[in-house]
């Protein structure tokens, strides 16, 4: 969705596959927010944010989530909330 929205270059799909490998990203309650490796931020376009709700949810440690808030800050100082019930 960010892609495709512009907001980030193809190539920052692996990064934020590479930034879940190194420390996930899961909050807890059916609440994940996974984003790229601080290295590739040049990748980052412009800022974005795409919410994601999976009813049958997905498998992330430690259980499933739901809700998956994907984000690509532009800026380093960006502040955004991100809820769900």
């Amino acid at each position: 969705m960010l892609a495709d929205a512009g907001c980030i270059a193809p190539d920052y799909i692996d990064s934020l596959l590479r930034r879940e490998a190194v420390a996930n990203t899961y909050l807890g309650n059916g609440i994940a927010i996974p984003h790229g490796m601080v290295e590739d931020r040049a990748m980052v376009l412009r800022t974005g944010v795409a919410i994601l709700q999976i009813p049958a949810g997905l498998e992330w440690n430690p259980d499933s989530a739901p809700t998956c808030c994907a984000r690509s800050p532009r800026v380093p100082t960006t502040t955004w909330c991100c809820c769900a019930s």
